[in-house]
C-alpha cells in the first residue's frame, strides 16, 4: 500500500460549527455595540464592542497556540493517501461533449487493510477514454485516509499496481457499505448566520429602551 503524508483541512464537524456560531454572535454584538453606542452617545456602549472584539482576538490566539504546542498524543493523526483496487459497478457521464467530460462512478473500494465499501463520486474523464471506464473493470484509486467518499481514479498507475488490477476479481460491496461525506456547507452558513442574528439581536434588546 502507497501511503504519503497529507495535509489535515478544516473538518466542519458539530464543534466547529459551534465555534462558528459563536463567533458570528460575538463579532455581529460586538458591531452592534458600536453602533448602538453612536446612536444613543454612550461610550460605555462602544467599550463593550470594543472589549468584545480583543476578547474574541485573544481566544483565537491562545487557541492557536494550544494547537501549535499540542503533544503527539493529544492530536489527531495525519491522514494519509491511499491507494487501492475498485471495481467500476456503473458509470454516467453528467454533460458536456468535448474534451474531459464529468463522469458519476459508483465504485465498489477495497482496501488492502479494511473491508470493501461503496462509493459514488464524479471526475472528468476524457471523452475518447470513456469507453475504458466500463463496468466490471477493476481500476485503481487514491483517497484519502479521512475521506472515503472522494476517490480519484488513476489513469496512470504504478506498473505494480497497474498488473494488480488487470488480474484482480472483485466482488460487489453490499449496498449497505455504501459511505458519503457530510454535507454540512448549507449547515455551516446557516449557523453563521444564526450567530449573527442572535447577537445582534441580544444587543439591540439589552438597550431597546434607550434606543425607543
Amino acid at each position: 500500500m502507497v501511503t504519503t503524508a497529507t495535509e489535515q483541512p478544516e473538518q466542519a464537524g458539530p464543534a466547529k460549527l459551534a465555534v462558528r456560531f459563536l463567533l458570528g454572535a460575538v463579532l455581529s454584538a460586538a458591531v452592534a455595540c458600536f453602533v448602538v453606542g453612536a446612536v444613543v452617545a454612550k461610550w460605555s456602549v462602544i467599550g463593550i464592542g470594543g472589549a468584545l472584539v480583543v476578547a474574541t482576538y485573544v481566544v483565537a490566539v491562545i487557541r492557536e497556540l494550544r494547537n501549535g504546542t499540542a503533544g503527539p498524543r493529544d492530536r489527531t493523526p495525519d491522514p494519509v493517501t491511499l491507494t487501492a483496487l475498485a471495481r467500476i459497478e456503473s458509470r454516467r457521464a453528467i454533460g458536456g461533449d468535448t474534451g474531459d467530460v464529468p463522469v458519476e462512478f459508483d465504485l465498489t473500494v477495497q482496501p488492502e487493510d479494511g473491508p470493501a465499501h461503496r462509493v459514488t463520486f464524479s471526475q472528468g474523464i476524457n471523452l475518447v477514454d470513456i469507453p475504458d471506464y466500463r463496468p466490471g473493470r477493476v481500476v485503481v484509486v487514491e483517497y484519502r485516509s479521512d475521506q472515503l467518499w472522494r476517490p480519484r481514479i488513476v489513469a496512470d498507475p504504478a506498473p505494480e499496481w497497474a498488473e494488480r488490477a488487470g488480474a484482480a476479481a472483485l466482488d460487489t460491496a453490499p449496498e449497505s457499505t455504501r459511505v458519503a461525506g457530510p454535507d454540512l456547507g448549507l449547515a455551516s452558513c446557516a449557523v453563521v448566520l444564526a450567530g449573527i442574528a442572535i447577537g445582534a439581536a441580544v444587543v439591540v434588546l439589552v438597550f431597546r429602551a434607550d434606543l425607543f
